[in-house]
């Protein structure tokens, strides 16, 4: 849950994990999740899953990785359990962006060719 004028460190942490830190005080909040560069090189943050072909999709957030094409589920974790993320897709697209329909559907933007996709997972 994202707390309204909440301290995540911008520039002083990546993560969990100080980074340029110089000059950086305060109690920060940590992320639910950390994104490990063993995945990929460039995340791409994504839309929580609103659509209705998907329904076991639903309240799962998209995201993906520029570099290697991946898209990944992140569910959020509910009482003790604990976050869970599932790969979905391990794809050729230099995904930079997503894009979410008016019906809550997902599609991702392919930088390499200027295409946009639907994502049918």
């Amino acid at each position: 849950m994202v707390v309204k004028n909440g301290n995540y460190g911008w520039r002083c942490r990546e993560g969990a994990h100080d980074y340029n830190a110089s000059g950086c005080t305060g109690t920060y909040i940590d992320p639910i999740w950390e994104y490990s560069h063993t995945w990929g090189i460039a995340i791409t943050g994504g839309y929580v899953y609103r659509g209705s072909l998907k329904v076991a999709m639903q309240g799962t957030y998209i995201f993906g990785d520029y570099g290697s094409g991946r898209i990944w589920a992140l569910t959020p974790p509910v009482g003790t359990q604990a976050v869970q993320v599932t790969q979905l897709v391990d794809s050729s697209y230099a995904i930079s962006s997503f894009a979410q329909g008016n019906n809550g559907e997902l599609y991702l933007l392919d930088y390499s060719n200027g295409h946009l996709i639907k994502l049918a997972f």
